[in-house]
Formats: structure tokens, C-alpha cells, sequence
């Protein structure tokens, strides 16, 4: 059964944390050679792809955070691991959704040199997306491990 009342503080609580990321990150920083914080401005999508509409993607962002809601919601059964998934998809969802209305872009600052810079949001989404497509088979396997001593 879908535990909301831990879905929603969760949720909540990474979103916060995305959000004062973003507030505390305004300076370039290094911090070891291969990782940076340098603050950017943000009018694309995920990695700042397509950038230049902001407005489209706040109003993009709902369509697939109102389906995995309603999706979560009829579920009568998801793993942990499901649930930890949705939760990081929905923190994600919701934390550059906040900056994309209240400011007009997403403040990206993550800046691994190779990779374009993002924020604690995009690796929410992008974590809790692989958590979704390679859940099933860790559970599965995991599952199907048979221990005869235990026995």
C-alpha cells in the first residue's frame, strides 16, 4: 500500500533541499577538479536542452507528474524501491517546476566539467527514472535468489 503521508513529506523535504541548493549556490566554486559550482540560468528543459521556454515546460512538467500521481495514487501495491522512485521523480518534477514559475528559468549550478550543469532536481528525475526501469529487475532477481539452508 502507498504510505502518502511519507510520499508527500519526502517529496516535500526534497524539494526544500533542491531549493536551498539553489539559493546557497550563487558564487563559482571549485570544489575539486572535476567538480564545480557555477550558477546558471537555465531557460530549457533537463540538462538545458532546448532552451528559450520556460513557460512550455512548467506547463509540460504537469502532464507527466499528474499521471505518475494518479498512477501512484490507484496503485494498491508498490516496493519500496517504487515508491522511493516516484518520490524522487516527483521532487524533481516539482523543484524545477517551482523555479520555472517563480523565476522564469531553473537555477542550475552542478557543474561536473564534461556533462552540462544541472541541480540537485535534474539528478532527482534522472535517479529516480532509473530506479523505475531497473527496479523491476533488481526486485525480480532478488526475489528469485532460492537459499536451501535458510530452509
Amino acid at each position: 500500500m502507498v504510505r502518502w503521508p511519507r510520499v508527500l513529506a519526502a517529496t516535500l523535504g526534497l524539494v526544500l533541499l533542491d531549493q536551498l541548493t539553489k539559493i546557497a549556490f550563487t558564487q563559482k566554486v571549485v570544489l575539486l577538479p572535476f567538480l564545480h559550482l557555477t550558477p546558471v540560468r537555465n531557460t530549457g528543459t533537463i540538462f538545458g536542452l532546448f532552451p528559450g521556454h520556460p513557460g512550455l515546460f512548467a506547463l509540460v512538467a504537469i502532464f507527466p507528474l499528474g499521471v505518475l500521481a494518479y498512477y501512484v495514487w490507484k496503485e494498491k501495491a508498490l516496493s519500496d524501491l517504487e515508491e522511493s522512485a516516484y518520490i524522487l521523480v516527483f521532487a524533481g518534477l516539482l523543484g524545477n517546476m517551482v523555479d520555472r514559475v517563480a523565476l522564469g528559468y531553473v537555477r542550475d549550478f552542478l557543474d561536473m566539467i564534461v556533462w552540462p550543469v544541472f541541480n540537485l532536481a535534474d539528478a532527482f528525475t534522472v535517479l529516480g527514472v532509473l530506479l523505475l526501469l531497473v527496479g523491476p529487475f533488481v526486485q525480480r532477481s532478488a526475489g528469485s535468489h532460492h537459499h536451501p539452508q535458510l530452509e
